[in-house]
């Protein structure tokens, strides 16, 4: 969708969005957002499987697994040690056992996935809480940048 100024070339509406977030959101609540956009399509495909909509469910979960492949291509290993390991690693689960429900279609281990999507999403959204607290106080230098090892590994079952 292209959205006209006056006097100005027209611009795309979700690039214009995508600007001002990646100037005005945090990183950790561009991760909350994205983990939103994740359950979104997981739900959605849980929902086509229920209704048995097989393109429905299949492109939902196409569009799930972009996200989650965007997110762990992101990953700093260099610099992330241990955490970016971890995540790497939720991350490839994840996205296996959705590919997974392209012939399993089973609601009770997609459910399990909803509910791991969930938890980490909290675990990020608690990290944004925390460094929004420690910013406002002056201190973002002691707000963590990401989930704990301990946290990811309670999320984390293996594919």
């Amino acid at each position: 969708m292209l959205q006209q100024q006056p006097n100005s070339k027209p611009q795309n509406t979700a690039h214009t969005a995508y600007k001002h977030a990646s100037t005005n959101i945090t990183k950790t609540r561009q991760l909350v957002m994205a983990y939103d956009g994740i359950l979104s399509m997981v739900l959605r495909a849980r929902q086509a499987i229920q209704e048995n909509k097989p393109e429905d469910r299949y492109n939902a979960i196409q569009r799930a697994s972009v996200v989650i492949m965007s997110l762990q291509t992101a990953l700093d290993h260099t610099n992330g040690g241990e955490i970016a390991k971890l995540l790497d690693n939720f991350y490839f689960s994840i996205d296996l056992r959705l590919m997974r429900q392209h012939t399993e279609q089973d609601i009770v281990k997609l459910d399990q996935i909803i509910h791991e999507i969930r938890l980490m999403r909290e675990a990020w959204l608690d990290v944004d809480n925390q460094m929004m607290a420690a910013k406002s106080k002056g201190t973002p230098e002691i707000a963590p940048t990401a989930p704990s090892a301990e946290t990811i590994n309670s999320i984390s079952v293996s594919a």
